[in-house]
């Protein structure tokens, strides 16, 4: 048996007799790692006196000798402590940057298995008569080890001549979370940018900024509150600024009747994870999940930390790198896995590719 952990890599095997016989009362837990044996007899007090025995020149280096009882009641605690809807994401976690190696080995475990998954459907379809599209030749898909090799070492590069710059990104959207009127400004900056980033200066300018700010619209009426966000929206070169204005005021009239911003942030922070915060979002006029994640993304939050946007300047690198970038699952692992990979985190992936892609691009063609 092989399990995968958040505590580490195990595989599981009976022990043997004096006389060669499987003994299966008695199991060997055995793991390359020393320290994940460590951490798991740190978790659980069943096997914590229990001897990790170092054999050099055996397959697996580490063991335990346990009663398969005792090995059970561990198995059995696991599956009971399990609170996390994404495995690779909770590893990530728990391991910190010291596990960066297991969490890289673990995307890896994924992508091949994803391939085993993709060859059965390859050959259900070539048992049904369908014929391969032999018209163009396939991109590497984004499990190619030379390209993210060559990723992990342009992010690397650009990441150590920048990492100030990103740390200071990382310390201004912490702050952004404290902010008052938090969820309107994101809702403003989301309608401003929203087809074209020329609109930004909405809420970069103050001139413009000042009369659509939460105080400023809270005593107008509904009708004048739709005039003047249409006319700064307007003026800001906002696309669509008629339609945006009226969202943005359907917006605020449900944000003034939920008692105010501070209130529906409450309402945000109590939803469990990251997608019930990015389905929360998309209940307002005018967000999407890619403007729900980037809400939340841009604030630091602790529950978007382990994110990638897949958008275009990602797209950028993957087509530099020569991968596909589908399916999405298969691409958001192959850059998760780069980033642990680089020895940062994934938001700070994101930002560094958004903030230094060309950056990015000069070193993958170096």
């Amino acid at each position: 048996m092989w399990i995968f952990t958040r505590y580490g890599f195990f595989s599981i095997a009976c022990a043997r007799r004096p006389d060669g016989s499987p003994d299966s009362q008695t199991v060997m837990v055995r793991s390359r790692r020393k320290a994940h044996l460590q951490s798991l007899q740190s978790r659980f007090q069943e096997i914590a006196t229990a001897e990790i025995v170092v054999l050099p020149e055996r397959d697996y280096r580490y063991r335990l000798i346990l009663p398969k009882a005792v090995w059970a009641t561990v198995l059995a605690a696991l599956a009971h402590e399990q609170e996390w809807s994404n495995f690779k994401n909770e590893a990530a976690h728990f391991q910190g940057e010291a596990g960066a190696d297991y969490v890289h080995a673990l995307h890896q475990v994924w992508e091949v298995m994803f391939r085993l998954q993709k060859s059965e459907a390859r050959a259900g379809e070539i048992s049904q008569g369908a014929q391969p599209d032999r018209r163009t030749p396939d991109k590497p898909t984004a499990n190619s080890t030379g390209a993210e090799e060559k990723l992990t070492s342009a992010v690397r590069t650009v990441y150590a001549a920048n990492s100030g710059v990103i740390q200071k990104i990382k310390s201004d959207a912490e702050k952004k979370w404290a902010e008052p009127n938090f969820i309107w400004e994101r809702l403003l900056g989301a309608a401003a940018t929203l087809g074209n980033a020329r609109g930004a200066k909405l809420v970069h300018d103050d001139k413009l900024h000042d009369p659509v700010r939460y105080p400023a619209l809270l005593p107008l009426t509904e009708e004048k509150r739709i005039d003047v966000l249409t006319r700064s929206l307007r003026a800001a070169q906002v696309r669509m600024a008629v339609l945006k204005a009226k969202r943005l005021a359907a917006n605020f009239k449900r944000i003034k009747d939920e008692g105010g911003p501070d209130a529906i942030k409450l309402q945000l922070e109590d939803k469990a994870g990251r997608e019930e915060k990015i389905a929360y979002l998309q209940t307002f006029d005018g967000i999407g999940p890619k403007y729900a994640r980037d809400i939340m993304m841009d604030a630091y939050h602790p529950d978007f930390r382990d994110s990638i946007a897949l958008d275009v300047r990602v797209k950028k690198v993957a087509d530099a790198l020569g991968i596909d970038v589908a399916p999405y699952e298969a691409a958001e692992q192959f850059f998760i896995a780069a980033a642990a990979r680089a020895g940062i985190n994934r938001w700070e992936l994101d930002r560094l590719l958004y903030t230094f892609t060309d950056d990015v691009l000069t070193a993958i063609r170096a």
